[in-house]
């Protein structure tokens, strides 16, 4: 102990070996620090991304069942266009006003597999209509109704949501089954 003491007094400094040891070290210890700190960064950036898509998925179905519940439709249908991008459901709507009148009206829940977006609409399709989503839906999502054909006054409407984003080069997806009746 005595001679470490002396030779700091003496200023003589650090052998080559001792300076090996010291860099060797600290390049351990640097490294293991890179590597937990890496680590949690890309969990973090990974719950991130889990956590939007899941909130977009809820996003989503919270849309699909508030249009369903309050517009109350008399019956429900499939629905899909000429082209194979469009699928969704068509929900037949009669309202009477004062007069007694009766008014036939159509909502439509449509998911467009070529903006990869989901639509609220009820006479036509427009851009202000799409729900605003920082995902994409992908082309596995649907929305339909089993066993159903020229409306139903009662069924169960099955939704599948397969959402997609894009984070620091990385893709991360998401598919979200759901189920409701009416």
């Amino acid at each position: 102990m005595s001679r470490f003491v002396n030779s700091i007094k003496e200023q003589e400094g650090y052998s080559l070996v001792e300076l090996i040891a010291a860099l060797s070290i600290f390049s351990l210890i640097a490294g293991s620090i890179y590597g937990v700190i890496n680590f949690g960064f890309k969990a973090y950036d990974r719950v991130t991304v889990e956590n939007s898509l899941r909130d977009e998925g809820d996003i989503i179905m919270s849309a699909i069942m508030s249009e369903f519940y309050t517009q109350g439709p008399e019956t429900v249908e499939n629905f899909s266009t000429n082209r194979e991008t469009e699928n969704g459901i068509l929900m037949h709507i009669k309202t009477t006003d004062k007069n007694n009148v009766v008014h036939d009206s159509v909502s439509h829940v449509v998911i467009d597999n070529t903006d990869h977006k989901v639509y609220i609409y009820n006479d036509q399709k427009t851009a202000s209509s799409a729900i605003e989503l920082k995902s994409q839906v992908m082309s596995d999502s649907m929305i339909h109704i089993n066993s159903c054909t020229n409306g139903c006054t009662n069924g169960l409407i099955n939704v599948t949501l397969e959402l997609s984003q894009t984070s620091k080069g990385r893709d991360h997806k998401l598919k979200l089954q759901s189920q409701f009746g009416f």
